[in-house]
């Protein structure tokens, strides 16, 4: 620490600033607990997003319950570590893979807040059975359904189906 008299000591050099540094260890701390809860919430976010794929629409499941509970699983690992998991794999689905598809694309777009990642577009690709090439997957990423058109559309149906049927339920 220099002397205050120096006239070459600049502000923060005759400053004690290990109390500072204390403050700010504390700090980084409480803002890494800060990350842990976004974390979470993005986690509940995407669950809560994905919920109407463990119901029935048009008499049919959009896929079993195990496979439900796996592709949530693969979402949280995607979440937190931010990428596809080497245990994703194909599902077997109901419907149309632009359900599953599309739904990835706005979690990872409103709730990730990413544009396009390419680990979002593979976990949907693989889900989907790797049909078609990666590229065009990618290309259609944010495409919704063609039942439903468009966003309008599709937030009808799955405002029904989480309404209407709870859990597993059907429209």
């Amino acid at each position: 620490m220099k002397n205050l008299l120096d006239e070459h000591a600049l502000p923060w050099e005759y400053a004690d600033l290990s109390e500072d540094l204390k403050n700010r260890k504390n700090l980084t701390a409480e803002i890494g607990d800060v990350e842990e809860v976004n974390i979470d919430d993005k986690i509940a976010e995407a669950r809560r997003r994905l919920e109407f794929l463990n119901c029935e629409y048009k008499g049919k499941r959009f896929m079993s319950e195990g496979d439900y509970r796996r592709m949530l699983s693969w979402v949280e690992v995607l979440i937190r570590e931010g990428k596809c998991p080497e245990q994703a794999g194909t599902l077997t689905l109901g419907h149309s893979k632009d359900w599953v598809k599309y739904t990835l694309y706005l979690i990872q777009k409103e709730v990730m807040n990413f544009k396009k990642d390419d680990e979002w577009v593979r976990l949907a690709w693989i889900i989907g059975g790797s049909e078609g090439e990666f590229s065009t997957i990618k290309t259609k990423f944010s495409t919704a359904p063609k039942v439903v058109r468009n966003r309008v559309g599709y937030d009808e149906v799955v405002s029904q189906l989480v309404k209407g049927g709870k859990i597993g339920g059907k429209i």
